[in-house]
């Protein structure tokens, strides 16, 4: 949404806060209800606990952290003579409108396709896909299977890695936090492990290894999906090339 009012040119600048989620004893409860909480397998090695795309994970772990990104036009970062850290090139959303929290694959595709389409490329130029994945078992599927929907074999080609695999899941800060793992790997050019992925959950999609490796990522699809249907997914690019301004 600050992307856009940016280019239509009712904003120069505006700062875009993930805040901190800080749950209840009941809301940690009601998570743990539905299913979705995971780690009660890993008690004594928490450190294996988050586990995402893993045949062996059993739900989100909580993380707790907030972030900024300050969004701008490039008449704006010129102004200010800073040289931008990325771009956004494009957004997708697509709403299920549904009440439950079962995620839906073709409502993940869907904002996938859109956020491409936003930005004017086509899935052979993503490289990296920093992914919602959660580590729950229903959500995580439905991801993968959006993914390869999407990309089809050259899925297999991929670097697919999962944030919340290193720091929890942020819940509604978790976008925010994720776009800016995504700026940091751009900078600093190297691509974040994938922690605990021991048994793939797919042979047929591309994952990050166990380890870093050196090379930023160029063209990044950033998913965030949302219990109700809620699924956005947004481009982030390192160079202005497929960008408008």
């Amino acid at each position: 949404q600050a992307a856009h009012l940016i280019r239509l040119g009712e904003l120069e600048r505006c700062v875009v806060v993930g805040p901190v989620a800080h749950l209840s004893p009941m809301a940690i409860q009601a998570f743990d209800a539905i299913g979705a909480l995971g780690g009660h397998d890993y008690a004594d090695k928490p450190e294996q606990a988050s586990r995402p795309f893993d045949n062996d994970r059993n739900g989100f772990i909580y993380g707790q952290a907030s972030g900024a990104l300050i969004l701008e036009s490039l008449s704006s970062c010129e102004k200010r003579q800073r040289p931008p850290l990325g771009y956004i090139g494009g957004a997708g959303i697509f709403l299920d409108a549904t009440t439950s929290p079962g995620p839906s694959a073709d409502g993940e595709a869907q904002a996938m396709r859109r956020a491409m389409d936003s930005a004017q490329i086509e899935a052979a130029d993503i490289d990296t896909i920093n992914a919602h994945a959660t580590a729950s078992h229903a959500g995580d599927t439905a991801e993968l299977e959006a993914i390869h929907s999407v990309f089809g074999e050259s899925a297999k080609g991929l670097c697919v890695q999962a944030t919340k695999g290193l720091i929890g899941h942020t819940l509604w800060a978790a976008g925010v936090i994720e776009s800016v793992a995504v700026l940091i790997q751009m900078q600093q050019s190297f691509r974040h492990p994938n922690l605990n992925l021991a048994s793939p959950m797919r042979d047929d999609v591309g994952f990050a290894p166990a380890i870093a490796t050196e090379g930023a990522p160029q063209i990044v699809l950033s998913n965030s999906f949302g219990f109700g249907g809620i699924n956005t997914s947004i481009v982030i690019t390192k160079s202005r090339e497929r960008n408008s301004p």
